[in-house]
């Protein structure tokens, strides 16, 4: 699925405090300043803790705020970021839907809304808000906002075409997303295209373009749409990794050629790229350098560690695999791939209780992965284990291995 790479909208006209204060100014009512006030002080507060991470406390203050004034549009939005950043996503789009409501032309709680409803799979919801922004385009006041990588001074310093330009092929991509995702193709299609026209050096549109073609098979244009990407893009991880999996899949050696020559050259995903295509050709000495220099890119990078504990292991350096293996199960306890594949190792050094229990961590990760739990039939079977062995099998067969009819019928008592 595609990589999510829209980042969230935030506000350069001035703070969610310095918002709230102004709203706090326009209060009329003179026995309503304090509690307005009070409100102000706990939203620049939480916006304190938000900066340091703490966002339990944040979304306690912003709970008050809105308590006491309900009609506070950026206490909503910034209690929609804090419960987005907790995965209550249900949670920020009540939270951003009060905003629009208060609201309606506050462009950053739609577009978020449409992020977070994205996010949440609910596309025609999402799709909603979308075709509400490309209708109605913000000006000048509302607009100067920017999104995550762009930089605030240059963005603020820029011209508002620019910048609706810019938002326009956030939102058509996205859109296309909406498409993509339910398999509407053509849609997904034409708004990537509108997207392109919008602003032809934009990578992630030719990328989204070219998983939409692979979806339907035409790995041809696919193939096109991904070197588009990296033209403009040439450190685009996505349109480098897809690509090369489509050159390894049909075994294009022209293009694994031009793989490892052309974007091989510099940086960690050049270096992953160029290691993966050696493993492919059986090439294990080259793998393992190119996944060595991939790490002097990214040192701690768990791919690239498991990578060449493979490749490792294919060339039978069954030590250094092990210790490859270690360090992503090190780093990340839940990594299920590191422990089956040392499982793997250690079998084939005979240490088949250490192997069973490796393969047992993967099963506690994943319950349901067939080759683990036949792999650890063999290794009880070799311990002289019949009957979780062929429990083990059976398992496996149920959840969709072949390979198991043949020890289950010869090895196992029906």
């Amino acid at each position: 699925m595609p990589l999510k790479t829209f980042a969230s909208c935030l506000l350069v006209l001035g703070t969610v405090g310095q918002l709230a204060a102004q709203s706090v100014a326009s209060a009329s009512l003179k026995d309503a300043r304090p509690r307005q006030q009070q409100a102000a002080d706990w939203i620049v507060t939480a916006e304190d803790y938000m900066n340091a991470g703490d966002w339990l406390a944040a979304e306690q203050l912003l709970d008050r705020a809105i308590a006491a004034q309900h009609d506070l549009v950026a206490a909503y939005l910034l209690r929609a970021r804090v419960r987005e950043q907790q995965r209550d996503l249900e949670g920020a789009i009540t939270d951003y839907t009060a905003a629009v409501h208060l609201q309606p032309d506050r462009y950053e709680a739609r577009f978020q809304r449409a992020m977070v409803l994205y996010d949440a799979q609910r596309y025609p919801e999402a799709r909603a808000d979308l075709r509400f922004l490309l209708a109605n385009p913000p000006t000048q006041t509302n607009a100067v906002f920017y999104y995550g990588q762009g930089n605030e001074g240059s963005l603020q310093t820029s011209g508002i075409t620019t910048i609706q330009s810019n938002l326009r092929v956030k939102w058509l991509n996205t859109l296309g997303l909406t498409y993509y995702h339910q398999e509407d193709y053509a849609n997904a299609r034409k708004f990537f295209g509108l997207a392109i026209a919008e602003d032809s050096t934009y990578a992630e549109s030719y990328v989204n373009l070219g998983l939409t073609a692979e979806n339907q098979f035409d790995t041809t244009r696919a193939i096109a749409n991904y070197k588009n990407a990296l033209h403009h893009a040439p450190d685009n991880a996505t349109a480098m990794r897809n690509l090369g999996s489509i050159a390894r899949r049909q075994n294009n050696q022209a293009l694994l050629n031009q793989i490892v020559s052309h974007y091989g050259a510099d940086g960690y995903e050049s270096a992953l790229q160029a290691g993966l295509t050696f493993l492919e050709q059986n090439d294990y000495p080259a793998a393992i350098a190119s996944f060595t220099q991939a790490l002097s890119w990214e040192p701690d990078n768990a791919e690239a560690y498991l990578q060449r504990g493979f490749a490792y292991e294919k060339a039978e350096l069954f030590a250094q695999a092990l210790a490859d293996y270690t360090k992503v199960i090190e780093d990340d306890p839940t990594a299920e791939k590191a422990y089956s594949n040392r499982g793997n190792v250690r079998a084939k050094l005979e240490d088949h209780n250490q192997a069973i229990s490796d393969y047992t961590q993967a099963l506690v990760v994943n319950p349901k992965n067939a080759r683990v739990l036949y792999n650890r039939a063999i290794a009880y079977h070799h311990l002289g284990e019949p009957d979780r062995a062929c429990q083990d099998w059976q398992e496996a067969l149920e959840l969709g291995n072949p390979d198991a009819k043949r020890p289950l019928s010869s090895l196992c008592q029906p």
